[in-house]
């Protein structure tokens, strides 16, 4: 039982993590094409 539980503790910690990368990349991803798009308006 005790293995059960470890196998369980850490699947549900990789999915956890996976899904905060993908969310991470997402907004990156739009992060960087609205820095894109906007970047040529800005002066320096």
């Amino acid at each position: 039982m005790y293995w059960g539980y470890q196998v369980s503790y850490w699947q549900k910690k990789e999915e956890k993590i996976a899904q905060q990368m993908s969310l991470k990349n997402t907004f990156e991803a739009i992060a960087r094409e609205w820095h894109q798009s906007k970047a040529d308006r800005w002066s320096l």
